[in-house]
């Protein structure tokens, strides 16, 4: 497997010969889901809002407000907690079961356009206490029916 490009390549037995397949797979990032007492859930929706479950919040340190930062090159989003009285903060709300941070306006700016609900992959805290979410490691999350 390539896990610069996510491609797997294979080969398949047929009648004693190995036949190598080039097809380009992609490798399912997400996970099976867990029990509801062990997710950890982080989204955003077309609505541009970023929501996270309780657990997460929690373990995040329950931060009232976000600066929120686009690194171009790597597609990543970096929320760093702050005190809702700085000017570009993001106030971070509780909405039915989940806290949420209305994007919108950041989204506009960086050109970021969500067509579905994602869930990211692997939401990360990192050592200065920044949410880091990567746009390249999401699964959608909207079910259709």
């Amino acid at each position: 497997m390539c896990y610069l490009c996510n491609v797997m390549s294979f080969t398949v037995r047929t009648n004693n010969k190995d036949i190598r397949q080039h097809d380009e797979w992609e490798v399912y990032n997400g996970s099976p889901p867990l029990a509801k007492s062990e997710r950890i859930n982080v989204t955003i929706n077309p609505r541009k809002r970023l929501m996270m479950n309780a657990k997460f919040y929690d373990r995040w340190g329950s931060p009232k407000a976000v600066l929120m930062m686009f690194n171009r090159r790597r597609t990543e989003f970096a929320l760093a907690p702050c005190e809702p009285e700085i000017e570009c903060a993001f106030p971070i709300r509780y909405s039915r079961k989940y806290y949420e941070i209305a994007t919108g306006p950041f989204c506009l700016h960086f050109g970021i356009d969500i067509h579905a609900t994602l869930r990211f992959n692997k939401p990360l805290i990192d050592t200065n206490n920044h949410l880091i979410l990567n746009l390249r490691d999401t699964s959608i999350a909207t079910r259709i029916f």
